[in-house]
C-alpha cells in the first residue's frame, strides 16, 4: 500500500513538474533564480526519499 503512495508521488511530482520545469531545463530555457533550483531539487528529494523507503521495505531488503 505505501509502496503504491510513494510511486503515485513520484510520479505525480514529475508529471505535474514536467512541462513547466523538467522540459523547459532540459531545453535550456528556464530561467529562475538559483533557490529556485534549490528549492526544487530539495522537494523532490523528499520525495524520492519516501519512495526509495517504501521500495526497500517493501521487498524486505533494511
Amino acid at each position: 500500500m505505501f509502496l503504491i503512495i510513494g510511486l503515485i508521488g513520484l510520479f505525480g511530482a514529475f508529471g505535474g513538474f514536467m512541462s513547466t520545469f523538467f522540459i523547459p531545463i532540459s531545453k535550456g530555457v528556464f530561467k529562475a533564480p538559483t533557490i529556485i533550483y534549490i528549492h526544487g531539487a530539495l522537494a523532490f528529494s523528499w520525495i524520492l526519499l519516501y519512495a526509495s523507503q517504501t521500495f526497500l521495505i517493501h521487498y524486505k531488503n533494511y
